[in-house]
């Protein structure tokens, strides 16, 4: 998706795209908050590990006011 994007950006404006602007960063954070709701089982949750990336992740979101 993130590639897609670059891409895209590249097509439209023929300029590469900011990945330090504020809707790019958001929508990067927003793209790990859906994959890691889409592709964690419940087991991975458990563990260190799945603990430690779900922490990592909602820091990022409350870090940017989405929480």
């Amino acid at each position: 998706m993130r590639h897609k994007l670059q891409v895209l950006s590249e097509v439209l404006t023929g300029q590469k795209l900011n990945t330090q602007a504020a809707p790019y960063v958001d929508a990067h954070l927003l793209i790990d908050a859906r994959n890691f709701l889409v592709h964690q089982w419940p087991e991975k949750l458990q563990d260190d590990a799945g603990e430690r990336v779900r922490q990592q992740l909602v820091d990022r979101l409350a870090a940017r006011g989405f929480l």
